[in-house]
């Protein structure tokens, strides 16, 4: 008697195989081998969802971190394929962990940082209210200065004071 041994999670194999072979990088596979008809075909693994990534013969995916973002949502599996897929959010943005896009810092204030560093990017904190004499529309990298002529005294304290041009009172 022949006795057949199920797949492990992360692992499928076609009829009359002698070995599991591991779901591709990117594609997940979470039956811990209880269910055997679950791994009998490459199909059974599944591309990861945005916002996160699996390597070789992974059981589940893992988040991407916050500041990054991966916007794919299952469609290709070579997008998930690796922590470097997750993407830094770009100047003006910050995300939380498994975000499929980035969200934009509030008019008033801004996020300078340019993709370089996740950790610039990983909470609505990273987004800096403007200083005094300048304000900024949503998504800002920096905030723009006061038009001549007019000021603003509020230093950093309240972005509502900051959100636009409007906000800079006429010198009297």
């Amino acid at each position: 008697v022949h006795d057949c041994l199920g797949c492990p999670s992360g692992q499928f194999s076609a009829q009359g195989s002698a070995k599991c072979t591991s779901c591709a990088a990117g594609k997940y596979l979470t039956d811990d081998g209880t269910s055997p008809h679950k791994h009998t075909f490459e199909i059974a693994c599944v591309t990861c969802a945005s916002g996160m990534w699996s390597s070789n013969g992974s059981g589940t995916c893992s988040t991407c971190p916050s500041g990054t973002f991966l916007s794919d949502n299952s469609v290709d599996f070579r997008k998930h394929n690796s922590a470097e897929d997750c993407l830094v959010c770009s100047a003006g943005q910050w995300s939380s962990t498994n975000s499929s896009h980035c969200i934009d810092c509030l008019s008033g204030t801004y996020l300078a940082d340019f993709g370089t560093s996740r950790a610039k990017h990983d909470g609505i904190d990273d987004c800096l209210v403007c200083e005094a004499g300048k304000y900024s529309d949503v998504n800002a990298s920096e905030c723009k200065k006061c038009p001549a002529g007019t000021f603003l005294t509020d230093n950093s304290e309240n972005r509502t004071l900051h959100m636009r041009f409007t906000d800079c009172k006429v010198c009297l």
